[in-house]
């Protein structure tokens, strides 16, 4: 059986791309060790029998930035027997996709790239010349719209041809004797991204999307940093004021189911005081004060919620990265930071997303 690993960056339709493939012949499970969902799935190419493995979504494999998903895609690449990469890239956004294709080619693994959402790059008034890219890199190149279905067949009929190809060596890898620094390594990555995609990507000079005129504001060197301030003001306010009206809801009801619910049916089966008193008062009545602060914090996720589905979690964290390297954290800590205020337990949970150990811990403590 075939091993096939898809691979590429958060929210590039690696997933819309994994489900097209598989269908509903897929499982999923955990990497040994970690809670990161496994999803792998089977699918048959004339009559090949190809087992496909969602990697999790990853920026780029440099050591220096191994967070739990960058070490797990890594240790797969290096310990499985793969016999062919899907690289599925984001065409609104190649250059920063470039960074992981570049390091994946280094790998000597067959390899197919997946250029997607080339639909909504033509939106934002972007052309990709894919044929001027296969050149650069000469790796084969697949023009994707999985939203749509569009360049399946074309992807399944070049899967088993790709097999046993090997991609042609990178002569610009940097090297540990050249730059012992990952930054340095990313910033040449970075450069060598902007080579492949000089005359490879074309942006219409009159197009300015709602996306950008948007961005206009909240990355705004001034206005990005009292913006922010004042989103976070107006969710607390909102987490607050809105949950203190459900509080007394939530604090009868419970009582009453807990509290004097369960003393009067301990009453009615003539049970001792003292176990009235141990289950009725001391764990529904502590039950019933944790039930109180439901709303509040259903309210804070709520609106965190609404803020990452709007994409202004990200561009918050671009905002706040400089004053929280003050402290030795990157931008994205604020996100486990806010999501504290609520409870710990998913707090510490939203930390393993950051990408270094000591990062991870700092934000924790």
């Amino acid at each position: 059986m075939q091993k096939i690993a898809l691979i590429g960056n958060p929210n590039c339709g690696k997933t819309t791309l994994f489900n097209l493939l598989t269908g509903a012949n897929q499982k999923v499970g955990n990497w040994p060790g970690v809670t990161v969902e496994k999803k792998f799935g089977y699918f048959e190419l004339e009559n090949e029998s190809i087992e496909l493995v969602d990697l999790p979504g990853i920026y780029s494999l440099e050591q220096g930035y191994s967070g739990i998903d960058e070490k797990i895609a890594q240790d797969f690449l290096e310990q499985s027997d793969i016999s062919l990469i899907i690289n599925i890239v984001d065409a609104t956004n190649l250059e920063r996709s470039l960074v992981l294709t570049q390091q994946l080619t280094e790998r000597g693994v067959p390899m197919l790239l997946v250029i997607n959402m080339l639909d909504v790059a033509r939106q934002q008034g972007i052309t990709v010349n894919t044929d001027k890219l296969a050149q650069k890199l000469q790796l084969p190149i697949i023009e994707m719209i999985a939203s749509q279905k569009h360049g399946i067949d074309e992807l399944r009929n070049n899967v088993i041809s790709t097999f046993g190809t090997v991609p042609p060596t990178n002569e610009n890898k940097p090297t540990s004797a050249e730059n012992t620094a990952s930054e340095e390594k990313l910033l040449q990555r970075y450069h060598q991204s902007r080579q492949l995609i000089n005359g490879v990507v074309e942006v219409s000079p009159t197009h300015h999307s709602l996306s950008e005129r948007i961005d206009a504001v909240l990355i705004n060197r001034w206005l990005g940093i009292p913006f922010f301030l004042f989103m976070i003001y107006l969710m607390f306010t909102i987490a607050v004021n809105l949950g203190a009206v459900f509080i007394d809801f939530f604090d009868i009801l419970f009582a009453a189911v807990l509290v004097d619910g369960v003393s009067w049916l301990l009453r009615e089966i003539s049970s001792p005081e003292v176990l009235v008193t141990l289950l009725a008062q001391g764990v529904g009545g502590g039950v019933t004060l944790v039930a109180t602060f439901i709303p509040v914090i259903g309210f804070l996720y709520l609106c965190l919620s609404v803020l990452e589905d709007s994409g202004y979690m990200s561009r918050a964290a671009f905002v706040i990265d400089r004053a929280m390297s003050g402290i030795g954290l990157p931008g994205n800590a604020f996100v486990p930071l806010i999501v504290g205020f609520g409870c710990n337990v998913p707090a510490v949970m939203a930390a393993r997303s950051l990408g270094r150990d000591s990062d991870r811990l700092m934000t924790i403590a």
